[in-house]
């Protein structure tokens, strides 16, 4: 499958200057792709590393969920790399790593 549309959120925005804790960066990241998923024609592939982090873990895990469940939702391929065990355990069947040279 060739994808049109490749989103990733890899690595860590935090910003000093702009007051911007790694938690935030990967929220303002999640909604842009979020927003860009939800109007995109082609299906767009999403790569996610850690997503949820920088918080409680259980409130971590339920924004992944979240984020995973609408990323899907909007027709989107996703591949994600757990950051915790605690992760893991609620994503079992899907969850995945993945080297950054991937091929489809």
């Amino acid at each position: 499958m060739d994808f049109m549309n490749v989103m990733a959120d890899i690595g860590d925005m935090q910003s000093v200057s702009s007051d911007l804790s790694t938690f935030s960066g990967h929220l303002v990241v999640c909604r842009e792709m979020l927003r860009h998923a939800r109007v995109s024609a082609a299906t767009p592939l999403v790569l996610l590393d850690e997503i949820g982090t920088g918080t409680d873990p259980a409130q971590g895990a339920a924004l992944a969920q979240a984020v995973l469940e609408e990323l899907l939702d909007a027709g989107s391929r996703v591949r994600w790399k757990e950051a915790e065990i605690y992760h893991s355990s609620l994503f079992p069947s899907n969850s995945t790593s993945f080297a950054y040279s991937v091929s489809f």
